[in-house]
């Protein structure tokens, strides 16, 4: 009995190694059935060669632009040009701080993200990480907020943004506002439809990126992707 448990921990080990370092991704989406495959980047993916990027087959990037209402990514710039460059389909996004006004926030990410006729729609992160963790604020004031946020970004790019959730923020301020786009993160199972992106992995590996990464698939086919940019 206790060399049956140790080989079960052995394996359990062997599999959160595999898991920890982006060797094995247990839910991977299989190619056939979204072959649109994308990335989500800030500063912390460091220098990042876009032109191998896109060779590796990566076809979209959301780009980290802005957090709440003051800070700017430092590499923002430098990836959106070069993303572009590279032919990858780019698009920005927004981490939204709660207890933050939406309009401040709407503010800087339209002082720090240019008009580009060709570009993904913005995207809006939310969830429960770095500020939100110690920052709550009720269901009521998130959705004014955010719908500040949402109505001076749909104004400004012309382009419904893309939501970016978890189930646990899902849950508790967005039940009551259906999203057209969304953006779920699940990295252990495939999130319920309806969805337009999902984040499957934070441990993804790609050629030019040398950090671990996010990897996404799009739901949709390349004709769709490209309707998505007009």
């Amino acid at each position: 009995m206790i060399r049956w448990i140790a080989l079960v921990v052995a394996a359990a080990l062997m599999l959160f190694g595999l898991c920890f370092f982006g060797i094995w991704i247990p839910n991977q989406p299989a190619k056939a059935e979204y072959p649109i495959r994308g990335i989500d980047v800030s500063h912390h993916q460091r220098d990042i060669k876009w032109d191998a990027v896109k060779g590796s087959g990566i076809d979209f990037a959301y780009i980290k632009a802005t957090e709440g209402a003051d800070f700017k990514d430092k590499e923002f710039q430098a990836n959106w040009v070069h993303a572009d460059a590279a032919g990858i389909a780019r698009g920005a996004y927004h981490f939204f701080t709660l207890g933050t006004p939406g309009s401040l926030q709407a503010a800087n990410f339209i002082a720090t993200v240019p008009v580009a006729a060709n570009s993904l729609p913005p995207a809006i992160d939310l969830e429960f990480s770095g500020w939100n963790t110690s920052h709550p604020q009720s269901a009521k004031d998130f959705q004014r907020e955010f719908s500040a946020l949402w109505d001076a970004l749909l104004t400004r790019y012309g382009k419904t943004p893309v939501v970016y959730t978890t189930k646990d923020f899902q849950k508790q301020y967005l039940a009551q506002m259906p999203i057209d786009r969304l953006w779920i993160r699940e990295v252990l199972l495939k999130p319920p439809p309806p969805w337009m992106f999902w984040q499957f992995s934070p441990r993804g590996r790609v050629p030019g990126v040398s950090t671990f990464v996010d990897l996404n698939v799009f739901n949709g086919n390349a004709a769709d992707l490209e309707m998505l940019r007009k």
